[in-house]
């Protein structure tokens, strides 16, 4: 299974904002969590069982987060 991954660095808040509205989203992914990184800067990390919906990602993203967001 190949894997990518894409990191920007997030807030604790904004990281669980995440988590929490791309888990109420249908079938988007399997899981969703956020995680804070050594140097204080905090992770959201999703797992799909198929290639990932960027598009709906980054529509979830703007919304949640506000603005653009690079993909």
């Amino acid at each position: 299974m190949s894997q990518k991954q894409k990191v920007s660095p997030l807030t604790r808040q904004q990281a669980f904002a995440l988590v929490d509205a791309v888990s109420a989203s249908d079938d988007l992914a399997l899981s969703a969590s956020a995680f804070e990184r050594k140097n204080g800067e905090w992770i959201f990390e999703a797992t799909c069982d198929k290639p990932p919906d960027i598009a709906e990602f980054a529509k979830i993203a703007r919304s949640v987060l506000g603005g653009e967001v690079e993909l």
